[in-house]
C-alpha cells in the first residue's frame, strides 16, 4: 500500500454548506446542565446533528484504496472529509456555548460526541440530586408572608424546572401541593 494522498476533494467537499446555528441563549456552567443540554438537542435535532452528539453518526474509514495503472495507492476518503468537516463544526458550536470554567472538563474530547458523553456523565447524577431537590422544594415551600400570586408563580417555577429535567408535573399534582402543603 502506498503513502496516503490528498488528491481526491470532490467539488462537495469543498463547497460543504453547514447550517447556520443559532447562538444558544445559555450558556452551560455549572447551574444549567439539564436547560442547556435541552437547547442544545432541539438545534441539533433540528439541522440533523443528533447522530454526532449521541454517537451514531459513525466517522466513515479515513482511507480508501484506489487502483493506479500499476500500484494500488490509499487515498483520503471524501466521505471520512465531509464527517470530520460536519463533526469539527458541532465541535467548536459546542464550545462556544461552555462557559470558561467548565472547559477544563473536555479538554482532551476530540469529537462532539466525546464531548456529549464527559458531560452528561459528570452531570448526570447532579441532575438527579437536582430533581430530587427540587420535588422537596415542591413539598416544603410555603406560601407565607408572599402574596398568592408570588406563591403561585415560585411553584409553577419549581414545577416548570422539574419538566425541563423530565419529571412530569401535571396540573392536578401541582394543585394538590399548592394547597395541601402550601399553607
Amino acid at each position: 500500500m502506498a503513502s496516503a494522498s490528498t488528491s481526491s476533494s470532490p467539488s462537495s467537499i469543498s463547497s460543504i454548506i453547514l447550517p447556520n446555528f443559532t447562538t444558544l441563549t445559555i450558556r452551560f456552567d455549572r447551574s444549567n446542565y439539564v436547560f442547556w443540554r435541552a437547547q442544545l438537542l432541539a438545534t441539533t435535532r433540528a439541522h440533523g446533528f443528533d447522530g454526532f452528539l449521541n454517537g451514531t453518526a459513525f466517522p466513515p474509514p479515513q482511507l480508501i484504496s484506489e487502483v493506479a495503472s500499476t500500484s494500488l495507492d490509499s487515498i483520503f476518503n471524501p466521505e471520512y472529509i465531509l464527517w470530520l468537516r460536519k463533526d469539527q463544526f458541532l465541535f467548536s458550536w459546542l464550545l462556544s456555548s461552555i462557559s470558561e470554567s467548565m472547559l477544563g472538563h473536555i479538554t482532551r474530547c476530540t469529537t462532539s460526541a466525546k464531548i456529549w458523553s464527559v458531560l452528561a456523565n459528570l452531570f448526570q447524577n447532579q441532575s438527579r440530586s437536582r430533581i430530587m431537590h427540587l420535588r422537596l422544594l415542591l413539598q416544603t415551600t410555603k406560601k407565607a408572608d408572599s402574596s398568592i400570586d408570588d406563591y403561585l408563580l415560585k411553584m409553577q417555577g419549581i414545577a416548570d424546572q422539574l419538566q425541563a429535567a423530565g419529571q412530569n408535573i401535571s396540573d392536578d399534582d401541582l394543585i394538590l401541593y399548592v394547597s395541601w402543603f402550601g399553607y
